[in-house]
C-alpha cells in the first residue's frame, strides 16, 4: 500500500513566515526520508543555487486524508546539512541538549480571524458590528461566526493525536483561538495510540538520524498501534505556558474603529 506523506515546513517570507507543503509517496512502513525543494520561490534561496533540504522532525496521522497517510513536519537545511537561516527551531537545539535530562513542558496559544471576501466573517456589509463584549466566549448566531469550521478543526487535531487543549471565540466577530498543551512526554503523539507510526523526533544533533520505523503488527483483524522505537521527546520549538502572549487586539476605545482599513489591519493581527 502507498502512503501519502505531506511534508510541511516554514518558509523564509518576512515579516511573517508562511507554511509550505508538498506530497511524497512512501511504501507502507517506510520512514519519511530527507527530501528536497526549490527554495527560490519560498524566500529561502537564490535562483542560481536553489536546492534546499527538508529533514523530518515530527510525524502524525493525516486527519484530512485519513487512512495510513501522515503529516511530516520538517526543518529546513542547506545542502551541507547546516540549519538554514529561516530555521529558528534549530536555535533551540543546544538548549534542548543541555537540559536533556529534564522533562520540559510546552504550550502555545494561537489567535486567528476568519475572512469572507474582504471583511472579517460576521462583519455586516458596509458597516461594523456592535461594540465588543458579547463575542468573547459567546454563544448564538448573532455573536458567533465560523463555529462549524472551528469544531471540525478541533476534531481533526484530536484525530491526529495532537495535544490540543481548548478552543474559544475571541473578542471580535470571526476571531477565534485554540490552545495546544501543556504538552510533554505523557501527551506526546507517540503515546496517543491513535495510529501506527506517530512520532516526535528529538532535536537533531550532528550525529542524529531519523529513527527507523518499527515493523507493522501482524494482522489480527483489528487495528493495532505500533510501539515507537525510542521514548517520546517534546518538540522544542514552542513557547512556555508560563509566558502568555500579549493581547493583539488594541482596545483604544469602547467601540470598533470607523476606518475600514484600520479594522481590517487590526483584525488580522
Amino acid at each position: 500500500m502507498s502512503i501519502k506523506a505531506e511534508y510541511i515546513w516554514i518558509d523564509g517570507t518576512e515579516p511573517t513566515a508562511l507554511l509550505r507543503s508538498k506530497t511524497k509517496i512512501l511504501a507502507d512502513g517506510a520512514t519519511p526520508p530527507v527530501w528536497g525543494f526549490d527554495g527560490s520561490s519560498t524566500n529561502q534561496a537564490e535562483g542560481h543555487s536553489s536546492d534546499r533540504v527538508l529533514r523530518p522532525v515530527f510525524t502524525c496521522p493525516d486527519p484530512i486524508r485519513g487512512g495510513e497517510h501522515i503529516l511530516v513536519l520538517c526543518e529546513v537545511e542547506e545542502i551541507d546539512g547546516q540549519a538554514h537561516s529561516s530555521n529558528t527551531r534549530a536555535l533551540l537545539r543546544p538548549i534542548a541538549e543541555r537540559y536533556a535530562d529534564q522533562e520540559s513542558w510546552f504550550g502555545i496559544e494561537q489567535e486567528y480571524t476568519f475572512f469572507k471576501g474582504s471583511r472579517p466573517l460576521g462583519f455586516p456589509e458596509g458597516g461594523f458590528p456592535a461594540p465588543q463584549g458579547p463575542y468573547y466566549c459567546g454563544v448564538g448566531a448573532d455573536a458567533i461566526f465560523g463555529r462549524e469550521i472551528v469544531e471540525l478543526h478541533l476534531d481533526r487535531c484530536l484525530a491526529a493525536g495532537l495535544a490540543i487543549s481548548g478552543i474559544n471565540a475571541e473578542v471580535m466577530p470571526g476571531q477565534w483561538e485554540f490552545q495546544v498543551g501543556p504538552a510533554g512526554p505523557s501527551r506526546s503523539p507517540t503515546t496517543c495510540g491513535s495510529r501506527a507510526g506517530c512520532s516526535t523526533a528529538p532535536p537533531r544533533s550532528s550525529a542524529w538520524r531519523p529513527p527507523s520505523t518499527p515493523s507493522p503488527p501482524a494482522a489480527t483483524g483489528t487495528a493495532q498501534a505500533r510501539t515507537p522505537t525510542s521514548p517520546p521527546r517534546p518538540c522544542a520549538r514552542a513557547t512556555t505556558p508560563s509566558s502568555p502572549p500579549a493581547r493583539r487586539w488594541v482596545r483604544a476605545t469602547s467601540r470598533w474603529s470607523t476606518s475600514p482599513s484600520t479594522a481590517r489591519a487590526s483584525s488580522r493581527a
